[in-house]
């Protein structure tokens, strides 16, 4: 094949920029990828990570690294070539956190950028104000007005224009993607099935590779990422988070982890209709290029041996609207002990994952809640507060401001707060917890939190 990084000193990357400012180092971090030196490999994809990737902002420099880092990951001569693949993934579309359970709402985003690319500071300021005004109680309306006292809409427009450019540039060497399906490496065949899952505007192609891959891999860990990029890429997009992110500082770039919010799917579970139902619905989604049904597939999966692939398939059926009392007890088991295995997704926390997937549905049985407060009750640090969301959002629905007495919660909102108050102090340590629990009404304060709980 060709050299990788042909053309790399045809940029102007003096030109372009990156979190600390002008991006003449990238082009040395991208041939560092390439060295023989492990140390110096590992400090470029670091460098990367933190200069056209901070903290999921991107820059100029973002979209022009794209092509060089697909074409590194596909040339057998690198010697990570997952490394630029899943970076490239980060820079099409930010920490993944934002776009699951359901999958990139592209449509949405598009037509969002397009809004304040025709829009000016006056019209936004006069639209935040009447997104303040719109709050339901003083709390949201304070968090509100921080959110639209910091807008600064140069910055938003630059970030939401970055974004887009790293998005579609991913989505340009998408091509170069597929083929890595087929690769000799299973780490890049699940990187690529990975990657190749945030663009519906290319499912058509992409489905018909992930099928063909999925007849013949035999690798657990390929074939979970490849069930899950054909389900995120399989129906139509289910109604999209809040993409909050494109216009508030909170996030245009700097997106903040499980802030978004996660709109309920519409899926059948055993609560909502009979099992017959779920499996009515099956004939929605025929298999990729004609294929065998892509949920005969996974229905199979789910009813195999292999923990990964089973997990996944539960994943791809409660997303697709199939999620029958099978579904909900792998998805309720994996929330207590997820499956061993590597997975990309949410940087491989497959209970958080399998927790998110039941915050989906209409209905959950409260054996599946009580599944989620347990696996909650086993984490601790910043792991700690997605789940406690995840549980927040089974109990409660939505925020209960001010919340009720203790004594009028239903026996499941109990537990939750019990659960809750009782995370060791090193989750209570993070501001992301006590932002979550300012937003549903709790005390955020440990000691508080106990005593409300009736703990102490």
């Amino acid at each position: 094949m060709g050299e990788p990084l042909a053309g790399l000193d045809g940029i102007d990357w003096a030109g372009l920029d990156h979190a600390y400012g002008s991006a003449e180092d990238v082009p040395g971090l991208l041939r560092a990828l390439s060295s023989s030196d492990e140390e110096k490999r590992e400090a470029a994809v670091g460098e990367l990570f933190t200069n056209i990737f901070h903290q999921g902002s991107r820059y100029g420099a973002s979209a022009a690294a794209v092509p060089f880092l697909v074409a590194l990951a596909a040339d057998p001569d690198t010697p990570e070539r997952t490394w630029p693949l899943y970076l490239a993934s980060a820079l099409a579309i930010g920490y993944d956190e934002a776009h699951l359970p359901s999958g990139v709402d592209i449509t949405a985003w598009r037509e969002e950028t397009a809004r304040l690319r025709n829009s000016d500071p006056a019209t936004e300021a006069r639209r935040l104000d009447a997104w303040v005004a719109e709050a339901a109680n003083e709390q949201e309306r304070r968090a509100r007005a921080f959110d639209r006292d910091h807008f600064d809409f140069a910055w938003a427009l630059r970030s939401v224009e970055a974004e887009l450019a790293a998005y579609d540039a991913v989505r340009t060497v998408l091509p170069t993607v597929r083929t890595l399906l087929g690769d000799d490496d299973a780490g890049v065949r699940a990187a690529a099935a990975y990657t190749a899952g945030w663009f519906p505007e290319e499912a058509s192609a992409t489905l018909s590779a992930l099928d063909a891959l999925l007849d013949a891999e035999q690798d657990p860990t390929v074939i979970a990422h490849a069930l899950i990029a054909a389900g995120l890429l399989t129906g139509e997009t289910p109604p999209a988070q809040s993409r909050d992110h494109l216009t508030t500082p909170a996030a245009s770039g700097e997106q903040t982890p499980h802030a978004q919010t996660r709109d309920r799917l519409t899926v059948v579970g055993p609560a909502g209709g009979s099992t017959a139902l779920a499996r009515s619905r099956e004939h929605l989604v025929a298999g990729p290029a004609g294929g065998r049904g892509f949920l005969s597939r996974c229905r199979e999966h789910l009813a195999a041996a292999e923990p990964l692939p089973r997990w996944a398939a539960a994943i791809v059926l409660a997303r697709l609207g199939a999620a029958d009392a099978a579904v909900i007890a792998e998805l309720a088991a994996s929330s207590v002990s997820p499956p061993e295995g590597d997975a990309a997704f949410l940087e491989g926390d497959l209970r958080l994952y399998s927790a998110l997937a039941l915050v989906s549905l209409d209905e959950v049985p409260p054996d599946a809640v009580d599944a989620v407060l347990s696996g909650l009750s086993r984490t601790h640090g910043d792991a700690s507060f997605p789940m406690a969301e995840a549980a927040l959002r089974l109990a409660f629905g939505t925020p209960a401001v001010p919340l009720p007495r203790f004594a009028d919660l239903t026996p499941a909102q109990q537990r939750t707060v019990r659960t809750i108050a009782e995370l060791p102090p090193d989750s209570w340590r993070w501001g992301n917890l006590l932002e979550l629990l300012r937003a549903w009404g709790l005390p955020t304060v440990h000691d508080e939190c106990r005593r409300y709980a009736g703990l102490a």
